[in-house]
């Protein structure tokens, strides 16, 4: 009787790799990703519609993705602008529900770029999401996803201004 495993581990092997060397798994996981991401930038997109229902379902999209996956963009991921911008505004312009939302996407957002553009971001963030925290008139989910937010932003800069993020969480209390 004739029995060659080692015939069908080679099989395998090249049924599994591509002409570059990739694994057939590691091929579909980067057309996924690529996918995915695809589908994000066109979300980003969307953060500035007028439409409130589609501006909300596509926070929502975000929000899961970015809480589900870690993409590691940098600022040559040409949406980081469209998604702080859109965010922004949003959080400027928006009901309390939009702001809690918009403001919760920013963080885990932050989570996902690099110091550098944390930094890019910093100021304008704090000048944004300060007024939120302070102002006792504020929904408390907005209140909290604001501080939440700037003590993230400040622990992911590069400086790690840890005084503020001591001061900031001084208004938790």
């Amino acid at each position: 009787e004739f029995e060659n495993n080692d015939f069908d581990d080679d099989v395998t092997s090249v049924n599994n790799e591509l002409p570059n060397g990739q694994n057939v798994n590691e091929a579909n996981i980067a057309d996924k990703q690529t996918l995915l991401l695809q589908k994000i930038s066109e979300h980003c997109e969307n953060l500035s519609e007028s439409n409130t229902n589609i501006r909300m379902a596509s926070q929502k999209f975000l929000y899961a993705e970015f809480q589900r996956n870690f993409f590691n963009l940098d600022e040559e991921w040409k949406y980081c602008e469209t998604v702080f911008d859109g965010l922004a505004r949003l959080i400027r312009k928006g009901k309390s529900d939009e702001q809690c939302l918009a403001i919760k996407l920013l963080t885990t957002f932050l989570l996902q770029v690099g110091a550098a553009v944390v930094d890019q971001w910093k100021a304008k963030l704090k000048e944004i999401l300060e007024p939120l925290y302070r102002h006792a008139s504020n929904v408390i989910c907005v209140r909290q996803a604001a501080l939440n937010a700037t003590c993230i932003t400040y622990i992911l800069s590069s400086d790690h201004d840890w005084q503020e993020v001591l001061i900031f969480m001084g208004h938790l209390e």
